[in-house]
C-alpha cells in the first residue's frame, strides 16, 4: 500500500469524496473546478459512490472521459439484474435460508461494467494514491481498501445493503462504506493530510413512506445524514488540518435509474464546487503561513482545556444489573448472578481506550 507523498512548499492536500447515490455524479463537476483551477491531489478517499468517482480521478481520467463513461454505461438495465432467489429468501427466509448473502440486486452487471472502466488495473497503477472504504457486514466495522484490484474494492464500497448483494473480498462480506463512513475525513487524517477537500451530501427524508424497500431507505437516510454531519463537525475541528467541505443537500426522489438528472447534477456540483475555490486555494496558500500556525495551535490548546476525564461505568453482574462501583456487592447476590462456573465473580466494564487523532505526515515524506 503506497503513502501519499506530499511537497515542503504546500500543505498535504487530500481529496474525499462521499457517499450518495446517483448523487456522487455531482463529484464530477469538483473535478472541473479543481482542474480548472489547478489545484494539486496528494491523496484521494472514496467511500461508495465515491469510490467510483475517486478511483477514475487517481488514475489521472480527465473529467470530460469520465464524464463520456457516465453517459455511455449509466443506464437502467445494469441494476435489473435481480436476483429472483434472494426474493424468494424474503417470503419465506427458513426455507430458502436466508443468510448475509441477500440483496435484490446481484451486481454482476455492474461489475461487467467497472471490468470494462478498469480492466486489471490496481492500486498501484494509481497516479495518486487511493483508499477505498467498504464496511464488513458480520464485523460491523470499515474496511480500508488500498491494495489490489480497483473492481473488487469498488464494488464492494458500492454494496448498499438489501439492494445489492455483499461482495466478497478475503474472506470477508463487505457492504457499503456510507454505512461507517458517508464522508471518510478520518482516513485522510491518518494518511498525513493537511488540508482535506470533501465533497458530501444530506438526505432529504422521503416525504411519504409507501412501500417496505421505502422505509429502509428512510432510515438510512436519516442515519446516514446524521452520521455524515456529525463526521464532518467532529474533524472540522481538528487542530493539525484544515477541512474545506462542499455539502449538497438534493431531492430525496432522486434514485440510481434517474438517468435524465445525470447532467444537471454535474453542473450543481460544479456550480457549489466553484463558489468554494477562492477558499480552497487560500486555505492552501496560507496553511504554514504564521497566523494560521497561531489559531491551529490555540485551536489545539482549547482542545486540551476542555477535555473532561469520563466518569467511572458502574459495574455490571450478568443479568444486567449495575452496582454502582463503591457500593460493595452483596455475596448472595453475587453467587446467584455469577458466572456459569459458580464461582460468584462479578464482571467489570473497562474504561474503553481512546485512540488519538493521526497527526500529519512531516513534510519529508
Amino acid at each position: 500500500m503506497r503513502r501519499f507523498l506530499g511537497t515542503r512548499r504546500r500543505p498535504k492536500t487530500a481529496l474525499v469524496l462521499g457517499a450518495g447515490g446517483i448523487k456522487s455524479v455531482c463529484h464530477l463537476g469538483l473535478f472541473r473546478a479543481l482542474q480548472r483551477d489547478k489545484i494539486d491531489i496528494d491523496l484521494v478517499v472514496g467511500s461508495s459512490g465515491g469510490s467510483l468517482f475517486g478511483a477514475s480521478y487517481a488514475l489521472g481520467t480527465e473529467s470530460g472521459q469520465i464524464e463520456h463513461w457516465v453517459e455511455k454505461y449509466w443506464k437502467q438495465e445494469i441494476f435489473q439484474d435481480y436476483g429472483y432467489r434472494q426474493m424468494l429468501k424474503m417470503l419465506s427466509p427458513r426455507k430458502f435460508k436466508f443468510d448475509e448473502k441477500f440483496g435484490i440486486i446481484k451486481g454482476e452487471e455492474v461489475r461487467r461494467v467497472f471490468m470494462k472502466l478498469f480492466g486489471g488495473l490496481t492500486f498501484d497503477d494509481t497516479k495518486i494514491p487511493l483508499r477505498i472504504i467498504a464496511s464488513d457486514l458480520k464485523a460491523g466495522e470499515p474496511v480500508v481498501l488500498g491494495q489490489g484490484p480497483l473492481v473488487e474494492a469498488i464494488r464492494a464500497s458500492i454494496s448498499m445493503p438489501v439492494f445489492f448483494q455483499p461482495h466478497l473480498v478475503d474472506g470477508r462480506y463487505l457492504v457499503d462504506g456510507a454505512l461507517c463512513a458517508p464522508i471518510p475525513l478520518d482516513y485522510a487524517i491518518a494518511e498525513g493530510a493537511e488540508v482535506i477537500i470533501s465533497m458530501g451530501f444530506a438526505n432529504r427524508p422521503h416525504k411519504r413512506i409507501d412501500s417496505p424497500l421505502r422505509l429502509v431507505t428512510q432510515l438510512m437516510k436519516i442515519s446516514g445524514t446524521q452520521l455524515y454531519r456529525a463526521t464532518v463537525a467532529y474533524y472540522a475541528r481538528n487542530p493539525n488540518v484544515e477541512v474545506v467541505p462542499i455539502e449538497l443537500e438534493l431531492d430525496s426522489a432522486l434514485g440510481m435509474r434517474d438517468i435524465d438528472e445525470i447532467p444537471r447534477l454535474i453542473e450543481l456540483g460544479e456550480e457549489v464546487s466553484q463558489e468554494l475555490m477562492p477558499l480552497v486555494r487560500r486555505t492552501i496558500a496560507e496553511f504554514h503561513s504564521p497566523k494560521n500556525r497561531l489559531k491551529r495551535r490555540l485551536r489545539l490548546l482549547a482542545g486540551h482545556s476542555l477535555r473532561t476525564s469520563l466518569l467511572e461505568p458502574p459495574s455490571f453482574t450478568r443479568n444486567g444489573r449495575s452496582e454502582l462501583p463503591d457500593e460493595p456487592v452483596d455475596s448472595g447476590d453475587a453467587e446467584s448472578h455469577g458466572d456459569a462456573g459458580g464461582n460468584g465473580r462479578v464482571e467489570q466494564q473497562g474504561e474503553s481506550e481512546r485512540k488519538p487523532l493521526a497527526e500529519g505526515a512531516p513534510d519529508s515524506d
